[in-house]
This record gives structure tokens, sequence and C-alpha cells, in this order.
């Protein structure tokens, strides 16, 4: 008698490790990607986020402020401030101001310089994460 540990999905569609996953990866995407699924998440992460704004404010606080230093860090004496203040003010409704190389990544790290700035949308900034794209 062998101990098979694979079994079919509850859709029945695929095999899958029941030792190791709970569902199969294609079913469990496929039902987030589903407008229940999706609703289902957002109301559970809406609940989450009032539940915990204490936590949530405090875990926020720290990240701004290392950030702060991080961007304090990397501006050199001879950077332009008022040029940079300049590009912040004239940001576009819907974008954010990037830094083309980031200030602290694996591969390299730029400087807060108004060479190394540029608009992005919210959506691409936020998706661009630490990456450097040219």
């Amino acid at each position: 008698m062998s101990t098979n540990s694979f079994k079919l999905c509850r859709r029945g569609l695929h095999d899958f490790n029941r030792a190791q996953h709970l569902q199969c990866p294609d079913c469990k995407n496929a039902r987030r990607r589903s407008p229940e699924g999706r609703a289902k998440s957002t109301e559970s992460a809406r609940l989450w986020l009032a539940k915990n704004m204490d936590h949530v404010r405090k875990y926020r606080n720290i990240y701004k402020t290392y950030h702060r230093c991080v961007k304090k860090q990397r501006t050199p004496r001879w950077a332009d401030l008022k040029k940079i203040v300049e590009i912040y003010v004239a940001c576009p409704p819907g974008h954010e101001v990037d830094h083309k190389i980031p200030l602290q990544s694996k591969i390299a790290c730029g400087l807060h310089v108004p060479e190394n700035l540029q608009y992005l949308p919210l959506t691409k900034n936020r998706s661009k994460g630490n990456r450097y794209y040219e």
C-alpha cells in the first residue's frame, strides 16, 4: 500500500501536495481574481485595518522616519535643494515623484538629486517598488 500524498483539488482539476497546501494554487488564484474573492479580500483588509489602527500608525511613523533619514543620507552637499523642492511642488495630479535609481537597492544606490527624479503615475510607481528601470 503506497502513501501517495497527491490528490485532486476541490474542483477536481489539479494534483497537489496536501501536506504543503490546503488547496491548489491555480484554484486559489482563480478565486482571488473573481469579483467575489476580491470583495471578500478587500473587506477583510478593511476590518483588520480598523481593528489594528494603532499598530498601523506606529509602523507608518517608523517607516516615514526611516525614509527621511535615508533621503537625507543620500542628498549630497552639492545638490540643488531649491530645484528638488520645485520638482516636488510641480508634480502633476495623479503622479508621484520617483527616483530613477532607487535610494536603496541590491543593485545600486542612487542619490537624491534633481537628475535622478522623475514623475510616474501612482500605480506604476507603486508597482515599481525599489527596482531600477531605465
